[in-house]
């Protein structure tokens, strides 16, 4: 599974990325989910760090917060800002 595939399952499945590492709600996870999820660490974690929109939980909610980050990406300001709280 490519990381944009394993992006559009969690979607389609409304699980919320945490960290690279933490899907929530955990018992909805299949295993083929949770093999991307390691597969993709690396590239999951800076996408979070970017904040980008492709992590972003709830993308009707949040669209409001979004906005180009230059390069081509885009970024998710709630994103950024509960991702400051949960992390301190």
């Amino acid at each position: 599974m490519t990381i944009d595939e394993l992006l559009r399952q969690l979607r389609l499945r409304r699980l919320i990325l945490i960290s690279e590492r933490e899907v929530w709600p955990s018992p909805r996870l299949t295993c083929t989910i949770s093999r991307a999820v390691r597969r993709h660490k690396q590239g999951l974690r800076l996408l979070i760090d970017w904040s980008s929109i492709a992590t972003c939980p709830n993308r009707d909610l949040h669209r409001q917060y979004w906005r180009y980050a230059g390069a081509g990406r885009y970024a998710c300001d709630a994103c950024s800002m509960l991702l400051q709280e949960v992390s301190a």
